[in-house]
């Protein structure tokens, strides 16, 4: 192990220690001796996520399998890593009950950017969720460098408007830029108009007797608005833009100017593949952030810091979840569980045993997740209503459970999983056979309402009166306008039909029906 982190640390721990000891190394890059180029590897929008979502039965992006794409990557030429912002943060707006977290998020997002060698950072507007001071003390703290050529002199933020790198036969230039409207408040302030800026700051690079120049714009701020530039700046040869999320699988080029654009958190990466030799063309590629990359380090050590980093976060949720749960004004009649709809729907949750549903909460727990909302919402049922739950310790409810049972409770459980590495890949029988473990184990503790995962009524509707009130809900025509609250494009992109640049838009009708078929319950007879 200690001779794969030690190369895990040649790509960044050597050229860290020599970026915090000389000022100019942000304007310095140094080719791999033998190699004719280098590549520029970009991502954007990150959106806070470190690593893929469990759910995905192929899951991409995830920092440790960053790392082993850049170790690979280093090993046939130099690599030179930029964002162009949304790194840090999923929203603008962040409840004060999500603060702690988020910001916890940021923060070790931040590191472990600069930890990869991240070299040219531009900020989006969701960097600036927490302010300009807030992501400014992120960038000094963490050596990590801004590039931006439209700052406003009232901005907080400190950043180079252009930077030069010498690549022998060929220059390297490289501007940074945001379009203000983009932004909201205070920090659109912070921002000039970017056409005058890059205006400056393309006539500050003209002065330069540099025939073989290469000029790429790192951009935040949308496709029309880098169109726009590419209209009016023909020096100008690559944009790497973002905010909208282009998934450009060839450049698009707009007068001599290529703009580029990827997926969202790190799923894909882009590269430049820039020749050392000025008559060679730049090439454009995307990278797939598959799964097995992280393989190419063995005992990735960013897997090591990613669990202890999940490990921390969900004590922090779960904190949270707390301090949520004191707000919500919690009923004393709950929503209806498997428990009792099983007296009378025998056959039904017999059948609900067989499928991943039955189990879904657990993967949670096995990703250290079980605390994080935006996954609870979607493993289990009453969510954060008044009918429901809030937290991890009372998704289990009943008269007689106190908290020292509720510990013996979750201990218990995770032995029937111990050898369980994906529900998915169970066969329906041993997910019957767990199932049926874990509701003798509601009977044991004389668990009175069960909240976790995926079940009766995260699909049908029933009022609480269910069976013997006089008031009957009203029917699900469409259980597909059901099943995509949770499973998105994203989440399960094979549901959707792909458009011409391969993005998931359309949903596929007939194979979703059959989805729904497969773990549709037996009708009641």
């Amino acid at each position: 192990m200690i001779k794969h982190l030690l190369i895990l640390l040649s790509l960044v721990s050597c050229q860290k220690f020599t970026k915090m000891m000389d000022a100019d190394y942000a304007d310095r890059i140094d080719v791999k001796s033998g190699s004719d180029h280098i590549k520029i590897v970009f991502s954007h929008n990150i959106n806070g996520e470190t690593h893929p979502c469990g759910c995905r039965k192929f899951p991409l992006g995830g920092l440790p399998q960053i790392a082993g794409y850049f170790h690979k990557a280093q090993k046939d030429g130099s690599l030179f890593y930029v964002d162009t912002g949304d790194m840090l943060f999923q929203t603008i707006a962040i409840p004060p009950y999500y603060e702690k977290s988020m910001k916890f998020t940021a923060q070790k997002l931040a590191e472990i950017q600069s930890r990869l060698n991240l070299r040219l950072f531009v900020p989006g507007e969701l960097d600036l969720s927490q302010g300009q001071a807030f992501l400014q003390n992120l960038v000094e703290k963490n050596n990590l460098n801004m590039l931006i050529a439209n700052l406003s002199d009232s901005s907080k933020l400190k950043a180079k408007p252009w930077v030069k790198f010498n690549l022998g036969k060929r220059n390297l230039y490289f501007i940074g830029v945001v379009n203000p409207d983009v932004f909201e408040g205070e920090n659109k302030k912070a921002f000039s108009d970017p056409q005058k800026a890059l205006t400056q700051a393309l006539k500050e690079i003209k002065t330069e007797s540099d025939p073989n120049k290469l000029i790429v714009l790192l951009s935040h701020g949308g496709m029309d608005f880098d169109r726009r530039i590419a209209k009016t700046f023909s020096d100008i040869n690559w944009i790497i833009g973002s905010h909208s999320q282009a998934f450009l699988r060839y450049p698009e080029v707009e007068n001599k100017t290529s703009i580029v654009q990827v997926l969202s958190r790190n799923h894909y990466l882009g590269v430049l593949n820039v020749p050392l030799n000025p008559e060679k063309e730049v090439k454009y590629e995307q990278i797939e952030i598959r799964d097995e990359l992280k393989d190419e380090i063995k005992d990735n050590p960013i897997t090591t810091w990613l669990d202890k980093y999940k490990s921390e976060l969900d004590q922090i949720q779960a904190q949270e979840q707390k301090e949520f749960g004191n707000t919500v004004a919690f009923e004393e009649t709950k929503g209806a569980t498997y428990i009792g709809c099983s007296s009378c729907h025998t056959s039904q949750v017999e059948f609900w045993n067989k499928t991943a549903h039955s189990l879904a909460y657990y993967t949670l727990i096995q990703e250290k997740a079980a605390n994080n909302p935006s996954c609870v919402k979607c493993h289990s049922v009453h969510f954060n209503s008044p009918k429901g739950f809030a937290t991890k310790d009372d998704i289990i409810q009943g008269e007689e459970l106190s908290d020292e049972k509720v510990t013996e409770y979750w201990k218990e459980l995770n032995t029937h999983f111990k050898d369980v590495k994906s529900i998915r890949e169970l066969k329906p029988v041993k997910r019957l056979e767990i199932a049926n473990k874990w509701q003798a184990m509601d009977s044991k503790y004389k668990v009175e309402h069960n909240f976790a995962n995926v079940q009766c009524l995260n699909c049908h509707n029933q009022t609480g009166e269910h069976p013997f009130g006089d008031i009957k809900a009203e029917p699900v025509k469409d259980y597909s306008a059901k099943c995509i609250v949770c499973h998105t494009s994203d989440q399960s992109p094979s549901w959707y039909e792909e458009d011409e640049q391969g993005l998931a838009t359309k949903l596929k009708k007939k194979y979703v029906e059959q989805k729904i078929k497969e773990v549709a319950c037996p009708k009641m007879e």
